[in-house]
């Protein structure tokens, strides 16, 4: 098809700017090109088999596989054809006056002003006003015109709402005549380009998911971001006949191409292998392991559930801390990965210390599992978070740089598209590889990504460019760990974003030490809600059925006393989802159960027990709930025990933390893995040394907190075997400071529970259970999971001095958390599946696309 010089004169782009005129342009017909192309290569080349299956999953199944696989090849490339042809209007056409004369001269004349008339019509909404009149006229149907329609008009992140449409179609800023002839043109040219017309019976009918569409959407700003870096496409000089050399000659097209792509340096999706090995086998095959070690009992029946569990789905291990439950998701993710056609996993932690340890851990794995692979291949890695720039295993994964690279002139909108200057290519760590193009709001491509849960929490957040991140999570795995550590605030979040990876086909794999049975149902029932209907199961409370439990919405036809429904509280325990049901198994332990000393010190006297404990040497870990008390104890043990005492909370400079958690790891880490435990230290911390490390001391002094927080911290008491600890610390030891006393009648005034970060019902509630506990010490793990759920789920059996202030401590808290969620609704993304016209308002009062200040918003009060 040969255009005609109107539509060859259409521009699109504009660089090199002097005395205010540009020397350099690209023509908007190169442009569609070369985004159809990139598209398509990122169709055949990059997206995996469980985001091919969303797609085809939207066109009827009257036609053969094959057929609706090509026919959303197609697609895709259209759109990514069409993207721009928004451009070719008055309003777009005025931007720069010398190409607009350029334009007037093919008869592209116009009486549009550049001003305040122009910036009501973006490119973007121009373009899905004249895709939808182009589909309509052809006969689509009106759900499948409002989809595509709605992909063009949102690949600048944030799709078009439907007030500004109908602004758009009352004013005509368009442009009639020769500009509507150019666009259906331009539309008619890149329909048979990108074989369109080719599937379009198939087409004209689809019923894409809103996943899917999101999916093609994300895809669109990908293909669009790369075909728009000078980087990659460079742009021409205004006089150069190339450009329409490029449109009518494909096989020089295809070479600009090719060059492009593979300066991008995007690899083939990594693909998992079948495991057919015993669990034994894959725990020696991918870790660091004594010859003769054997896998722990939830590492056997979480690779067990991962063979047989329905898929998709969610899996929640629960055992103790230090059973193996890390390595238990990750080898269950490596069965689910090939069962469900995933590419990747993506590990997210509560905090950036867990999230550096994390990666640490991950990155040995991942290499031992592309080396072992039959078909080895080179996988990208991401780490997210604030400040992982300064994680050194990240940054020895460096980028491979040219100078060919850095004479380039990058475009103004370089921090969008993603380029560094200088960075060119991929470097690799035997078969682990950072790539240069994968980072800001680009970092969730990656094929593995571990970072802090706020990435995985912005699924759920309204924000520019979320098209983006859903494209990269629904190809992967997600590990949460430690997922009790969300807060009511987060906990919207999260179950919204559980709902949309449901909805993508994505499992789930939710470790913890501490659930609460009711956070457990949360998390199902939310997953359960994203799933398609012939899957979904029907929220309600859980009932004891033995290690089934039934979800259903019958209630009695009359009101009538019902007991309390009894929680089946097997621990250790993995829970999965099986249609209607969620099974609920019982785990042998790992280990022997353990007591551990408890007792209660007035905080006036933990200098003096300090004394007592490290007097003949030894660990001590001494944890405050605040930095002003950490800061507070640490100076006053300095004055005695100088270098023998480390101070580490969250607001170190950066790279002091990174030193103190490096510093943690090494000194007090597994034995073998450090090269001498201190004879005498003492960690003052804060909560960042609460959990998800594996670090060993021979007591600890810990703040009141939660009953899961005390189980937590008192997992980094004598977590390691050791032949000889000090003789005051040889019994396992937690000493909590500032317990309420039973006698107490307002307790509440106290300081420990008034001035507490945490809510002071659960405070008393977990003092109350402390105080039963003292005499004979909380054993570990047969305590855990009853007392977890004493504390969060029930609200009797309080001692009747405290019966009345907790009552109102419990209101208050209820209070506390039902605010926390409504504010959280207010940035919230809608459910999946949410009925609109395509993805037309779906971010409508998105906030802004800040990626602080997202994150921001997604954690109550400061970071």
């Amino acid at each position: 098809m040969t255009l005609s010089d109107a539509a060859h004169s259409v521009w699109a782009k504009s660089s090199g700017f002097e005395c205010g005129q540009p020397t350099l342009w690209s023509p908007l017909t190169v442009h569609l090109a070369d985004t159809a192309a990139v598209v398509q290569r990122c169709f055949d080349e990059w997206l995996t088999a469980n985001q091919w299956e969303l797609l085809v999953a939207g066109l009827s199944p009257d036609y053969p596989p094959e057929d609706r696989l090509e026919a959303s090849r197609a697609f895709v490339s259209f759109v990514g054809g069409v993207h721009d042809i928004g451009k070719a209007t008055p309003a777009f056409s005025s931007k720069v006056p010398t190409l607009d004369a350029v334009m007037c001269s093919s008869g592209l004349s116009h009486s549009v002003d550049n001003g305040a008339e122009v910036r009501e019509l973006p490119h973007g909404l121009a373009g899905h006003v004249v895709l939808e009149e182009w589909l309509t006229r052809r006969g689509w149907v009106r759900s499948a015109v409002s989809a595509a329609a709605s992909v063009v008009g949102g690949h600048h992140g944030i799709p078009p709402s439907r007030d500004e449409l109908q602004k758009v179609r009352r004013h005509r800023l368009l442009g009639e005549g020769l500009w509507q002839d150019v666009r259906e043109e331009l539309v008619d040219w890149m329909a048979n380009r990108t074989d369109l017309v080719t599937y379009e019976e198939i087409l004209n009918q689809a019923r894409w998911s809103q996943s899917a569409l999101v999916v093609i959407e994300g895809l669109l700003i990908m293909a669009d971001w790369i075909a728009s870096s000078e980087a990659y496409f460079p742009i021409f000089s205004l006089d150069s006949r190339l450009p329409q050399m490029l449109v009518e000659q494909p096989e020089l097209h295809r070479q600009r191409v090719d060059k492009g792509w593979a300066k991008v340096g995007l690899l083939p999706p990594w693909e998992p292998q079948p495991l057919t090995i015993s669990d034994r086998d894959i725990l020696h095959a991918r870790f660091d392991v004594p010859e003769g070690a054997v896998p722990r009992p939830i590492q056997k029946k979480a690779v067990e559930k991962a063979r047989t569990m329905p898929t998709p789905g969610l899996l929640i291990i629960e055992d103790v801390m230090g059973s193996g439950k890390t390595e238990a998701g990750l080898m269950a993710a490596e069965i689910l990965a090939d069962r469900s056609n995933a590419s990747g996993v993506m590990m997210v932690l509560p905090t950036q210390a867990m999230t550096d340890a994390m990666f640490e851990r991950l990155i040995p794995w991942l290499e031992r599992l592309q080396a072992q692979s039959d078909h080895p291949s080179i996988a990208t890695v991401n780490l997210i978070h604030g400040k992982a720039a300064l994680n050194q295993t990240f940054q020895e994964l460096g980028y491979q740089s040219s100078e060919g690279f850095r004479s380039l002139e990058l475009p103004d909108h370089a921090t969008d598209v993603g380029i560094d200057e200088g960075d060119e290519g991929i470097s690799s760590r035997g078969y682990v590889t950072r790539n240069p193009w994968l980072y800001k709001k680009k970092a969730m491509l990656a094929d593995f990504v571990v970072s802090t849960i706020d990435q995985l929490l912005m699924v759920a957040l309204r924000t520019r460019h979320l098209a983006l991140r859903h494209l990269g999570v629904s190809r992967k795995i997600v590990i949460i760990d430690e997922v009790h550590a969300i807060d009511a605030f987060m906990g919207v979040y999260l179950e919204r974003a559980l709902e949309w990876l449901a909805s993508y086909g994505v499992t789930v794999v939710a470790l913890s030490a501490t659930l609460p049975p009711s956070l457990r149902k949360k998390l199902l029932d939310a997953y359960s809600n994203g799933l398609p209907e012939e899957l979904k199961s029907e929220p309600a409370d859980l009932t004891d059925e033995g290690d089934t439990q039934q979800f259903s919405r019958r209630r009695p036809q009359r009101p009538k006393p019902r007991p309390e429904p009894q929680i089946v509280l097997h621990y250790p325990a993995i829970s999965y989802m099986h249609g209607g049901q969620v099974k609920t198994v019982g785990v042998e332990q790992a280990f022997p159960s353990r007591t551990v000393h408890l007792d209660f010190l007035d905080s006036d006297d933990l200098l003096s027990w300090a004394d007592e404990l490290v007097g003949d040497g030894g660990c001590l870990l001494i944890l405050r709930n605040t930095v002003r008390n950490a800061q507070k104890t640490y100076h006053q043990l300095v004055e005695t025990y100088g270098d023998d005492v480390r101070l580490m909370h969250a607001r170190f400079a950066a790279q002091h933390r990174v030193e103190n958690d490096e510093w943690l790891r090494t000194n007090f880490g597994p034995p073998g893995k450090v090269k001498e435990r201190p004879k005498r230290a003492i960690v003052v911390a804060t909560q960042v040394a609460e959990q998800s490390l594996d670090i060993d001391f021979d007591a600890i002094i810990t703040d009141l907190a939660p009953i899961d927080l005390i189980f937590q911290r008192i997992g980094r008491v004598h977590r390691h075997d050791r032949e000889v600890r000090p003789q005051a610390m040889t019994i396992p030891s937690c000493y909590v400071l500032d317990v309420p006393e039973l006698s107490d009648s307002q307790p509440e005034q106290l300081p420990s529970i008034q001035w507490n970060i945490y809510p002071p019902a659960l405070l008393l509630r977990t003092a109350a259970t402390l105080h039963k506990y003292r005499a004979q010490g909380l054993t570990l793990p047969d305590d855990m999971a009853p007392l977890t759920y004493w504390v969060y789920d029930r609200s009797d059996g309080m001692p009747e001095n405290w019966e009345s202030t907790y009552r109102s401590l419990k209101s208050e808290y209820e209070d506390a958390k039902e605010g926390s969620e409504r504010a959280a609704k207010n940035f919230r993304l809608r459910k999946s599946g949410f009925q609109c016209a395509g993805l037309t308002g779906w971010l409508d009062d998105s906030p802004s696309d800040a990626e602080a200040h997202a994150r921001a918003r997604v954690r109550e009060g400061d970071d």
